[in-house]
């Protein structure tokens, strides 16, 4: 299962948790990828409408680092599949797969154009758990675009069993072919150094940056990357978000700013402090876009993103905001090519891609939903998230 040209974070339809396991071998590495328990599975659930009983579409961050293009379940007989083929939740679980099968659905949803059915193959993954969710093949005839925007969900039936083994089949798969999950400021961000407030596109490696927690610190790595029109119209995903002047709290920011979806913007408030134990927490800046003021850029024209490393990470000032340097998650490195991940290897060697060993993050870091329920209890309670 390989993740290269993905989005950081996917889109999956949750069935709920299942008692019965799809595969018979849970968790044991025998190299018998296939789910003895498929058929039963399918029977069981003839006649139901998940829709009713709640199914929805739940964010995964798809991390996984294999570079063969397949589905590893954890009954490969490769530890090394086991240990890097999985997902993690919106809650920060990690969801190992214990069985993939390919059914047919149908699904009957309004994207706001009046009713559609579908009938689809799409991938039931059981994960270690018991969760199961559906997601496209590569060639089930539902894309990861269109699972993106079902909108309302009225029905979802499973018809029948195609296939009990899929384990070595193409899973992962997005209409995108740019990696999504850059964590990066726009040309023209004013950075606070010693010295001042600098455009980020004049920063260079050596430089001292002012951070929150160290005081000035010295760059050890940056770099940039151009997306044209025709990029960004092609992915959706990495259209740049801006915050508006003063949409954060009071000055903040002090001037627009302009971030990459994934960027995270510190969240400080008596909010987060009921919701996490501690005030200050981090946010991805799409998970804020409830928030009045915060929206996707009016700019289509173009995009270039910089992102840059200290010796750990930090948070530094953008236009006045507190906001975090790039943290060299899994996904963070893999999103950022060949060439500069090796240079930021070679610079950080504790780093391993392969196991997900990295440096420890500024704050703690809020996943999907509790961000968005975070957000939205700011929007609801008109409480500033920085205060």
């Amino acid at each position: 299962m390989n993740v290269s040209g993905e989005p950081g974070t996917v889109n999956a339809l949750y069935l709920g948790n299942f008692d019965l396991k799809l595969d018979s071998t849970t968790n044991v590495m025998s190299g018998d990828g296939r789910a003895e328990n498929a058929a039963q599975w399918v029977d069981s659930v003839q006649g139901v409408n998940f829709a009713d009983g709640g199914s929805s579409i739940r964010e995964l961050d798809a991390s996984s680092y294999g570079t063969d293009d397949i589905i590893a379940t954890n009954d490969s007989s490769s530890s090394t599949y086991y240990n890097n083929d999985y997902f993690t939740d919106d809650t920060g679980t990690v969801l190992r797969i214990d069985a993939a099968i390919r059914i047919e659905v149908t699904i009957t949803y309004d994207a706001g154009n009046g009713p559609m059915t579908k009938t689809v193959q799409v991938a039931a993954l059981q994960m270690d758990n018991g969760d199961m969710y559906l997601y496209p093949t590569k060639e089930g005839g539902l894309a990861q675009t269109s699972l993106d925007n079902l909108g309302t969900i009225s029905s979802l039936t499973v018809n029948r069993l195609i296939d009990n083994d899929l384990a070595g089949d193409e899973l992962i798969y997005h209409d995108s072919t740019i990696v999504g999950t850059v964590i990066c400021f726009t040309t023209g961000t004013m950075i606070q150094t010693p010295l001042g407030e600098v455009p980020v596109e004049q920063l260079s490696a050596g430089d001292l940056v002012v951070t929150m927690d160290s005081n000035a610190m010295p760059i050890k790595w940056i770099g940039s990357r151009h997306l044209d029109a025709a990029a960004l119209r092609d992915n959706p995903h990495l259209h740049p978000i801006t915050i508006r002047a003063g949409a954060l709290g009071d000055g903040l920011p002090a001037t627009d700013l302009t971030v990459s979806p994934q960027h995270r913007i510190l969240v400080q408030s008596s909010i987060a402090a009921r919701m996490f134990g501690q005030r200050q927490v981090l946010v991805a800046a799409k998970h804020l876009m409830c928030l009045d003021g915060i929206g996707l850029s009016d700019d289509a024209s173009g995009v270039t993103y910089w992102h840059f490393l200290f010796d750990s990470h930090q948070i530094v000032f953008a236009n006045n905001t507190p906001a975090e340097s790039l943290f060299p998650g899994m996904m963070a490195l893999q999103s950022l090519g060949e060439a500069a991940r090796d240079e930021i290897l070679e610079l950080f060697p504790e780093l391993d891609p392969e196991t997900g060993r990295t440096i420890e993050p500024a704050r703690q870091l809020v996943p999907g939903r509790l961000a968005r329920k975070l957000a939205d209890r700011h929007q609801r309670n008109v409480k500033p998230i920085y205060s």
